[in-house]
């Protein structure tokens, strides 16, 4: 099935192949293009207007045909601007987009048979949370619909799943967006000074504390703090953060004075909490707390039809422009990826740095 250009202009043949899985065909003229058409198996046809001199003659024509594929006619414009007039026939401004190019896809309802690899226009706040499937189209929907909430929220998900992709796309959608998420992963706070580093702490408060200093909940104050790997926070920082998250009232280390703080917490494991809270590990009422909203994100395994979007978002933001090898899909789709897409990236960049040739080879 092709999606089939009529212009004179390479460039928008590349903004066209740039946003789509596939390649498209380009025709220079309306001559060339009829002596083709009964070998295309058309899904979409696009016109620029620079071939349309009698541009209604043009549709008219295909009309004739007896088309059944919905057609894009490109115009000039000073803006970005989408026109639907009726079912299959779109009005869409050049210069073409990876953005507008999604935006006409979906208003055309075949968005499906060509998913894009989805620009970094179009990701301005999902944060490269790719794929098309029905598990990644959902976890988008739900983190939009829950961003705006101030109420903490707790993500769960595999290593490797995605987990902090998610933390910035919430923040993405928050009040704070603004600003620059503070996040760190809590591994470094099972430590005597971990509530230094939480809560800051006063000049003297402990052997070494030569000055003061302000700690994480204060640096977070009308933000985003983002908790990482929780699991790991040691109980006496967890009833700290329980009475700050009921309070917005805390004290640093060392010191009297009662000091307020408001942030939006975003918290996450790969971990069963739940497990660790049989186990007496974790606070129970902590939890509660961090987890007003939950977020699971989908193991890779489970959305491989969004391989070929991953893949091809991942060597396009890396200037990767050789074509895989004919089986390089194949046996990826056998594997399981315990790593998830943090694993994925580790082989695509390995295939690519260690393949020499014309051709990308799997290195795993």
């Amino acid at each position: 099935m092709d999606i089939v250009l009529l212009s004179d202009n390479g460039h928008i043949r590349t903004s066209i192949n740039k946003c789509i899985i596939g390649k498209s065909r380009m025709f220079k003229s309306y001559a060339l293009f009829l002596k083709a058409y009964k070998s295309l198996e058309i899904d979409l046809l696009i016109i620029d207007d620079n071939l349309m001199l009698n541009k209604n003659l043009i549709l008219e024509n295909l009309i004739l045909l007896d088309i059944t594929f919905p057609i894009i006619c490109l115009f000039k414009s000073n803006k970005e601007e989408l026109h639907k007039m009726g079912s299959s026939l779109l009005f869409c401004s050049k210069p073409l987009s990876d953005s507008l190019l999604n935006k006409a896809l979906c208003l055309l309802n075949i968005e499906e048979k060509y998913p894009s690899y989805v620009s970094e226009n179009i990701l301005e706040r999902s944060e490269y949370l790719i794929g098309s499937s029905n598990v990644m189209k959902e976890l988008r929907g739900d983190l939009e619909l829950i961003g705006k909430e101030p109420h903490p929220i707790f993500i769960s998900g595999e290593t490797g799943s995605g987990k902090e992709l998610a933390a910035k796309t919430l923040h993405n959608y928050s009040h704070f967006a603004d600003k620059d998420m503070i996040s760190i992963n809590c591994s470094l706070l099972n430590s005597s000074i971990s509530d230094s580093m939480l809560f800051g702490h006063d000049k003297g408060s402990y052997t070494g504390a030569d000055s003061t200093k302000s700690g994480l909940v204060k640096n977070a104050n009308n933000n985003t703090l983002f908790l990482d790997e929780i699991e790991n926070l040691n109980p006496q920082s967890q009833a700290k953060l329980l009475r700050l998250i009921e309070t917005g009232e805390y004290r640093s280390l060392g010191g009297t004075e009662v000091l307020k703080t408001n942030f939006r917490l975003l918290s996450a494991s790969n971990i069963n909490i739940n497990e660790l809270i049989k186990e007496k590990k974790f606070r129970i009422d902590f939890f509660y707390r961090i987890s007003k909203f939950t977020v699971n994100i989908p193991p890779l395994r489970v959305h491989l039809e969004d391989l070929e979007q991953l893949i091809k978002f991942y060597y396009h933001k890396n200037n990767e422009t050789r074509p895989l090898e004919n089986n390089f899909l194949d046996k990826l789709y056998e594997y399981d990826f315990p790593g998830n897409v943090r694993e994925l990236n580790m082989i695509l960049e390995r295939s690519r740095v260690f393949s020499k040739g014309s051709t990308i080879s799997l290195k795993f």
